[in-house]
């Protein structure tokens, strides 16, 4: 048999089927098996090095010992080459291996051809030997070697290739080494270990990019008189040339050479030209003839299959097994990769490989268990190293489940086994999840299974930095359905070869055992037990229709046990299994409407984690999608801060029909989402007033129960709507607590103190004098602590008789777990049974006395008196930061502040030792380590402190702690424990000393009020700014105009940017921005004065159909490598928008600045945090609150003015009355509230100038615009000579112009919805709408001619080139769309810097309509390269918003192209990153895609019955609220299973046929996919109307050739706005006419599709084309013509990956084409 470069091309030969007459006993089928199996063998020994194959035996462990010259190729930089090749760019995964694969052929060949043997495969280094034979010299294998390598180096750099050649750097040493198998019948790998290895370990640190570098074991055996060399250090040294040949020592005559040493190994029976003869052919390129391996043939020899099975990967040997190809392995997959690092304890080489041994054993068994792969195991790159991988091919989705949590779990067992096995020092574990690459690299003779990416390069750099701990990335977390909670994040780390990366510790590595001093352990509840019983009561009752009370109001005075209640409360409604919603509410809530309720939904869709707007979307789609019509789910933003899109009828009601309609859709999700719940909520005096209403009207709900606390109100004059609405509830009992019985102030004395017993004076103290008031017990016992008059000791049992004790109840004063009840704990021991008990006894160093008979307020005041100075200063500042904070605030905001180790740490120490402060993590342990100011107000675990707890639960810091301190000394989030002490301390502050901490208070929180670090950590509101830049020369401004005129387009190098809404630009910026840069384009800019299509475009005023060929822009190969924006972009590799914390840091962070703010009484600070505060509530979903906010705070800075006689600059009073307009109309418009917003627009704009009032004077201002626009173009800004005011106000009026323009388009899309269903109104409707429609182009036309005569304000003309081009394609003014993209495509090119995210986005969204505009106009190759670039950069800032939008339609433009490879990589990429969508959509797409692909292309990816599955059993279940965010989806996904039902003349389901209403529903002519439905709905009908033919006496033919007619004439018009159209149309007209029997229209329609198909190269419809004309002739039989149907439609097509190399000819012959219909109509 012989090969060829395709390994499944089999030639039969006479030695094959020879044995049959030789042996007449043998039969044909066991020749043909044994084939197999040699064949088998054959593959898998190309996988294993030669020193495997020459093991005697491959299951025994033995260490082999022998000489050899080691060399360590560094191909990072070849592996890094994905980089280039990510989301379908320059050819994707094919084009990739293709790469790979051409140096590695170059290596491999070299290599074997001078007798080395390629040991290790990794995407870091190839591990080759040369073998010393005992009658060879080392001195000359090194000098060979070294030869060798350097001709790889020279080959390598001499390849010419697309992508710039990386340099390969080189390390060698010599030595003798120590080979050995490890593992056991489950899977085995090899090893080699020994001092040249770590040798190369070393040498690889110091050796540069080209280099090559000899060790000092391999230089020792050189003369360096025959090299030019460097001394790199005392141990390695560079070979710079080669100089002469070495002196050769004599050796025996008898000696053999390397090549006879090696032929040893075959058998004398197989002839060696036989065998050359046989393997003469393999490689992977057709055109190279290169000689086998000899191992090869011995492994055949030796028949080492069995053997050699336990060493390949799982996906390896299946293929091999079923003599499948292997080129079909190469694929993108999404992958969880974790990366182990071993680091051993001192050990012999012996020692560390039976090290090695037992590790992967253990870990081979692990990994196993969670369905992954060992795919790596090394010594050379990092101590002891193991690669395993989740997610590759071999195991079902079903089977495997979720891969990042299989990851997780793996590290965990990891962690846990391997660090009880000993000689291990440490254990370092990385883990990260994506997109990988997948497959083959080598040779024929010399390969191996790679998976590589940026999973696996992020994995190890994260296990480099994870020292004993486990680490992951976000997309691990985002991918994971384990509880967020279990990751800790360690903040924005600089990883390896990666850049900045959110960092995060997977947290629950080691089971700790469960303590006293843990939140799962609380005292039991004194007293109280009347309320707990009512409580029972009523929720006894719950479910039951006509039950008395719906609830419970506790209301008691502060620390009268009322939060200690609702945590018993607790536990008795997780015992029943109820459904249990709990919330402290803070005095934040009260501010915000819908606040409460927020907070409560969160914990109702277990949401608590989900931060970001996309994730709580997701959950309620997840959640009410069922129940909730898609028009219903907006009512839903303002309570979940979404961003659901408007409906009509949310935007035609008033506020009140809102509200109404709000409560309808809560109390529905009530009744049959949530089931049976409780909620508890603590201290709602702090309730809005909205969310009262609500919880109102469920407590009509017989399935709620709502228990509350609220403290006892001093007068019924001073309550608030909320707190009257409440205590007036008569479906709530009401219960107000008291002191407790005397009886138990004893117990509470021990709970608090933590002790089983106090003196007896002390109780008698109690129970005299505090009246029973648990308030005045706790600050008594706080004195008694503060003067020392009270010691907590541990004494015997036997020692109880020197001391005066009581010891009250043991039940009441030991722990339990918190899920029990105290009757259902086991009695505890007795105080005579235990070891030793902690008592509280008197003090003999007591400092003072405590007066018994004062209130609390005196022994409070008493408490303070007693603190030295700095404690005083210390709790002052303290109370002034809130009732939480920082501890590093503190130290900043105190006058006099201590190092961390004297006063500071006892101060703090005495605080928490008198119970005065506690740490605020132990409530709090879920947060972020480098932002943990924005958790600090997150609601608290318990409701009440039941746990007396005095420790520490803040992440520990590397301090230098003295022994005399507790360690809680160094707590850095710190609480008070009761919130009156904080106010006390905080009175007693003068005005000017709050008024100081508050200043100080707020220059420190403003460093943080920005953005999250996910998000860039830039302003939610862009300030004005200037930016100075050098003038240029009158000459050279002459050169630039006179450019730029000859372009078309206006720009200049040196334009001066100004905005009111860009952030502060440095001193190093201006410089940086006026050096005279090569300025380097993210993406091309389309400056050529002639369109592409201009030609076609002249077709909308005639009937000429006759494409035109034009030159097409060669913009794609210039950008094909923009190195500089890939730099660019590698700045941004921390931003990760999926991440998003904004939210916190609006809710708390600002919140409290806000109030800090206000009490320093800084007009300027709030002027500026109103923009930004009111900005972020916006950004956030919250712009009720922003009206609010704004509303309030404008009329407070009024107040001020006037209170403080201050007096602003006019110009800054004008500008931020205009900003604050626009925030107001922002805010209004997110409502829905489009007349309000119109209505502030319009005051802005009022500011600045003056609008038309007369409609003739907008029509006339607006043809005036138009003609200017279009015979000029936009205006140049380089000449003008505007001063930086002028501009600044110039770029303020574009934006309002922008505003209004685009609040004016959105109102006429509702008036034009109006205008049908009012027929009666309709005239006054239109007169109204085309007012609308003139108003919104007249401010559109304003907005840009303002905008870009300007300098600067690259944000500000990004968003309006984008208002522009939407309300360009709503008004269908396409025409006016090309010049105002190339004037932007300028704009861009001109940035130089690119500092912010939200810089990056804008352009992705301005590339985004360039790409819309390309494919419409069908410059499908130019749209194809400018769709990669936007996945480029939505890959990283993970902004999967813009990516989701044009996959689909990149995808299908890709298929079109015939890029086959790159389709199904990105169809891959869509389908894993349709589990990050907010619906269906995504994942609805890629079925439909799938199915597209069956069906026009001949691409078997997904089987019909799958595609038909998956709508059966997830949409069909859904309603369309499932794909919300593109319906399209759905309709091409049912339209494709009609359309197969239809070829395979299968019944059609009557639910996918559409009608022609359903595709021309609100169509336009730039909704690409849309009008593609209409394309697929057109070739749906015409087959149906083919069947309707077929049937005599059919009853709806007409009606079917009346839908085809509609979509055609549609079609038509569409296609003179969108040629892409074209092809398609002209081919279905053809068919049209062909079933109508007008074959001469039929072949000119035909003719026609040909044409425009050649001119936008769709190679689909060319090859569709040639198939139908093939099939539709009458002369010719086609034999192919049932290929589809016989092959396709059965599955058993040939694979999708021949496809890729056939022609246009060869392709269109596995195309369906169109039956002929039997008769005509």
């Amino acid at each position: 048999m012989s090969y060829s470069s395709q390994e499944d091309d089999v030639v039969w030969l006479p030695d094959i089927i020879g044995p049959i007459y030789k042996r007449p006993s043998t039969s044909l089928r066991e020749i043909l098996n044994a084939h197999r199996d040699d064949k088998c063998t054959r593959t898998m020994a190309t996988f294993v090095p030669d020193e495997l194959i020459y093991e005697h035996d491959l299951t025994k462990k033995n260490f082999r010992n022998f000489t050899s010259v080691m060399a360590l190729f560094n191909v990072t930089r070849f592996f890094n080459f994905y980089k280039q090749h990510v989301s379908a760019e320059n050819g994707g995964s094919y084009a990739l291996f293709a790469t790979l694969n051409s140096y590695m052929r170059i290596i491999i060949e070299e290599v074997y051809g001078s007798q080395g043997d390629l040991l290790k495969f990794s995407q870091d280094g190839l591990l080759i030997a040369w073998k010393v034979n005992k009658d060879e010299f080392i001195s000359s294998m090194v000098y060979h070697v070294i030869l060798c390598v350097q001709r790889i180096q020279e080959i390598i750099a001499s390849v010419k290739n697309d992508i710039p050649v990386a340099k390969l750097d080189i390390v060698i040493s010599a030595g003798e080494v120590t080979f050995s198998v490890i593992g056991d019948d489950n899977g085995r790998r090899f090893i080699i270990g020994g001092p040249p290895i770590e040798d190369l370990k070393y040498a690889k640190r110091i050796c540069l990019p080209g280099d090559l570098v000899l060790s000092s074991s391999a230089w020792e055996h050189c003369a360096p008189s025959q090299y030019e060399y460097v001394i790199k250090d005392s141990s390695n040294v560079k070979i710079i040339k080669v100089l002469g040949p070495p002196v050769e020592p004599l050796i025996n005559s008898n000696a053999v050479t390397a090549v006879e040493s090696a032929s040893v190994h075959a058998d004398s029976v197989i002839e060696a030209s036989s065998l050359t003869s046989m393997y003469s052919d393999m490689s992977l390129d057709s055109g190279v003839q290169y000689q086998a391996r000899v191992s090869v043939i011995d492994a055949l020899r030796r028949r080492l299959g069995s053997s050699l099975k336990t060493y390949m990967l799982q996906p390896i040997f299946t293929r091999v097994e079923d003599d499948e190809s292997l080129k079909y392995l190469s694929e993108v997959r999404q992958i969880s990769m974790v990366s182990i690092s071993v680091i051993p304890t001192k050990c012999t080489v012996s020692e560390l490989i039976s090290l090695v041994d037992q590790l992967f054993i253990s870990l081979q068994r692990i990994v196993l268990e969670n369905f992954g792969y060992i795919c790596t195991v090394n010594l050379y790159e990092k101590d002891i190293s193991f690669y395993v991988v989740y997610g590759i091919r071999n195991y079902s989705e079903e089977d495997v489940g979720n891969i990042s949590d299989n990851a997780i779990l793996c590290a965990t067992m990891v962690m846990r086994e391997m660090k009880r096995i000993a000689s291990v020092k440490t254990i370092l574990i990385g883990i990260s999840t994506g997109i990988a690459f997948c497959g083959i690299v080598g040779h024929t003779v010399r390969k191996q299974y790679m998976i590589f990416g940026t999973p696996t390069f992020k994995a190890t750099s994260l296990m480099m930095i994870s020292f004993d701990k486990i680490s992951c990335d976000y997309d691990t977390i985002i991918n994971s359905t384990l509880d967020k909670k279990s990751f800790r994040s360690r903040g924005i780390k600089v990883l390896r070869r990666f850049g900045k990366c959110h960092v995060y510790e997977y947290m629950f590595t080691y089971p700790k055992p469960e303590t006293l001093t843990d939140l799962k352990y609380c005292y039991p509840i004194l007293d109280r037990y009347q309320e707990v019983e009512y409580f029972k009561d009523i929720l006894d009752d719950i479910g039951v229709p006509g039950r008395i009370y719906s609830g419970l109001l506790i209301e008691g005075s502060e620390r009268s046990g009322k939060s200690r209640l609702l945590d018993a409360f607790v536990t008795i409604v997780k015992n029943r299994q109820i459904k249990l919603v709990q919330l402290s509410l803070h005095p934040s809530y009260a501010e915000k409407a819908y606040a409460v309720l927020y907070y409560m939904f969160l914990q109702l869709f277990d949401a608590e984690d989900f931060t970001t707007i996309e994730d709580r979307e997701r959950v309620l789609l997840n959640t009410v999608s069922e129940i909730l019509e898609p028009d219903d789910l907006c009512y839903l933003n303002a309570i979940m801060r979404v961003k659901f899109p408007l409906s009509e009828e949310y935007c035609n009601d008033t506020d009140w029909r809102r509200h109404k309609r709000t409560i309808e859709v809560f109390e529905h999700i009530l009744n049959e989402v949530v089931g049976r719940v409780c909620i508890l909520l603590d201290d709602v005096q702090h309730m809005d007033l909205l969310s009262w209403q609500f919880l109102s009207s469920a407590l009509n709900n017989h399935n709620v129960i709502l228990v509350m606390t609220m403290l006892e109100p001093v007068s019924w004059d001073n309550l608030s709507q909320v707190e009257a609405g409440i205590c007036q509830d008569k479906r709530l009992m009401n219960r107000t607590l008291q002191g407790i019985d005397p009886k138990y102030l004893a117990a509470f004395a021990c709970q608090f103190l933590n002790v089983i017993a106090i003196p007896k004076g002390l109780e008698k103290i109690l129970k005299q004098r505090s009246r029973n008031v648990i308030g005045w017990c706790e600050v008594f016992l706080m004195s008694a602590l503060q003067v020392n008059a009270l010691a907590l000791t541990t004494i015997s049992p036997t020692d109880v008789d020197n001391y005066d004790l009581v010891y009250p109840d043991g039940s009441l004063i030991v722990k339990i777990p918190a899920y029990l009840t105290p009757e259902e704990a086991a009695p505890p021991l007795h105080w005579t049974q235990m070891s030793a008990i902690d008592v509280c006894i008197p003090s003999d160093k007591h400092r003072g006395f405590v007066e018994t008979n004062r209130d609390i307020t005196g022994l409070r005041i008493d408490m303070y008196n007693r603190m030295n100075s700095y404690e005083q200063d210390f709790i002052k500042c303290a109370a002034s930061l809130g009732d939480i904070f920082l501890r590093s605030m503190v130290d900043t905001a105190m006058l006099n502040s201590a190092p961390l180790y004297t006063s500071k740490g006892k101060s703090v120490a005495e605080m928490i030792r008198l119970r005065i402060l506690e740490c605020a993590m132990i409530q709090r342990k879920d947060f972020h380590a480098d932002e943990s100011v924005y958790y600090v107000l997150k609601y608290r675990k318990t409701f009440s402190d039941m746990h007396h707890l005095v420790t520490c639960e803040c992440t520990s810091s590397r301090i230098f702690a003295k022994t005399t301190l507790p360690s809680y000394a160094y707590c850095k989030v710190l609480e008070f424990t009761i919130s009156s002490n904080r106010k006390l301390f905080y009175e007693i502050l003068s005005p000017h000393e709050k008024k100081d901490y508050h200043t100080k208070a707020v220059s420190i929180l403003e460093k943080n009020a920005r953005k999250c670090n996910t998000c860039g950590r830039g302003s939610f509101f862009m300030l004005r700014t200037k930016e100075l830049t050098p003038q240029p020369s009158a000459e050279m401004l002459h050169k630039i105009s006179l450019a730029m005129q000859r372009r078309g387009t206006f720009r200049s190098k040196y334009d001066r940017r100004r905005s009111i809404y860009a952030e502060s630009v440095t001193d190093a910026d201006r410089r940086r921005e006026s050096v005279n840069i090569r300025r380097i384009s993210i993406l091309p800019v389309y400056t050529d004065d002639t369109d592409d299509y201009a030609d076609l475009s002249q077709d909308n005023d005639n009937s000429s159909d006759v494409p035109r060929k034009t030159k097409r822009s060669t913009h794609g190969s210039e950008a094909r490598h923009d190195i500089s924006w890939d730099n660019r972009l590698k700045e941004f590799t921390f931003i990760d928008y999926r991440n998003c914390r904004c939210m916190q840091v609006i809710n708390y962070l600002f919140w409290a600045m806000h109030h800090h703010i206000v009490n320093s009484m800084d007009v300027g600070k709030l002027v500026k945090f109103m923009m930004e505060y009111s900005a972020g509530l916006i950004t956030t979903a919250q712009p009720i609150y922003a009206t609010k906010f704004l509303a309030s705070t404008t009329t407070s800075i009024n107040v001020i003015k006037v209170k403080e006689k201050l007096d602003l600059e006019t110009v800054d009073l004008i500008a931020n009355k205009g900003k604050t307009l626009i925030l107001m109309g922002d805010a209004y418009i997110d409502y829905g509230n489009y007349s309000q917003a119109k209505k502030f627009y319009l005051e802005a704009m009022g500011l600045r100038c003056e609008l038309p009032q007369s409609t003739k004077a907008i029509c006339y201002n607006t043809v005036f615009e138009k003609m200017r626009y279009k015979m000029l173009g936009l205006p140049d800004y380089t000449t003008s000579q505007d001063t930086e005011e002028t501009a600044a106000q110039r770029m303020e009026l574009a934006v309002y112009f922008q505003r209004l323009a685009m609040v004016t388009m959105v109102r006429v899309i509702y008036l034009f919805i109006k205008s049908f269903k009012h027929v009666t109104r309709c005239s006054r409707r239109n007169s109204q709408l085309q007012n609308e429609r003139k108003m919104a182009k007249f401010c559109i036309l304003q907005s840009l001619r303002a905008a870009f005569e300007t300098a600067g304000g690259f944000l500000e003309k990004g968003r309006i080139y984008l208002t522009a081009i939407q309300i360009f394609r709503h008004f269908q003014n396409l025409d006016m769309i090309h010049p105002l993209e190339k004037s932007m495509l300028m704009v861009v090119k001109e940035k130089t810097s690119w500092k912010y995210p939200e810089e990056v986005i804008i352009v992705a969204q301005v590339y985004q309509t360039v790409y819309e505009n390309r494919i419409r106009l069908g410059e499908l190759l130019d749209g194809i390269d400018i769709g990669v670039r936007i996945c480029k950069i939505c890959n990283h800032l993970h902004f999967n918003k813009v990516k989701l939008a044009i996959l689909p339609s990149l995808i299908q433009i890709l298929m079109w192209t015939k890029h086959v490879y790159e389709a199904v990589d990105l169809l891959y990429e869509l389908y894993y990153l349709s589990k990050e969508d907010t619906d269906y959509s995504a994942i609805t797409w890629y079925y439909a895609l799938c199915m597209e692909f069956l069906l026009d292309a001949s691409m078997i990816l997904e089987s019909y019955e799958k595609c038909f599955d998956f709508y059966t059993n997830v949409i069909e279940y859904k309603s369309r609220t499932c794909v919300l965010r593109d319906p399209e989806s759905l309709t091409r996904l049912t339209t494709c299973l009609v359309i197969w039902q239809l070829r395979m003349n299968m019944i059609v389901t009557d639910v996918f046929v559409k009608d022609v209403d359903d595709y021309l529903k609100d169509i336009t002519y730039d909704k690409f996919s849309q009008i593609c439905n209409c394309i697929k709905g057109l070739e749906s009908y015409l087959l149906i109307l083919k069947r309707r033919i077929n049937i005599r006496r059919s009853n709806d033919l007409f009606d079917r050739v009346k839908n085809a007619h509609t979509i055609i004439k549609y079609l038509s018009e569409a296609s003179q706005y969108t040629p892409f159209v074209k092809p398609f149309l002209y081919l279905l007209q053809s068919y049209m006419e062909l079933l109508r029997g007008r074959k001469t229209a039929s072949q000119s329609y035909i003719k026609k599709s040909q044409n425009w198909a050649s001119l936008q190269e769709n190679k689909l419809i060319l090859a569709w084309v040639e198939q139908n004309k093939r099939t539709w002739e009458e002369s010719n039989y086609n034999n192919m013509a049932h290929y589809w149907v016989e092959h396709i439609g059965s599955n058993n097509g040939i694979r999708w990956q021949e496809i890729h190399n056939f022609g246009v000819n060869a392709w269109s012959t596995i195309l369906y084409p169109f039956p002929v219909p039997v008769s005509n109509f």
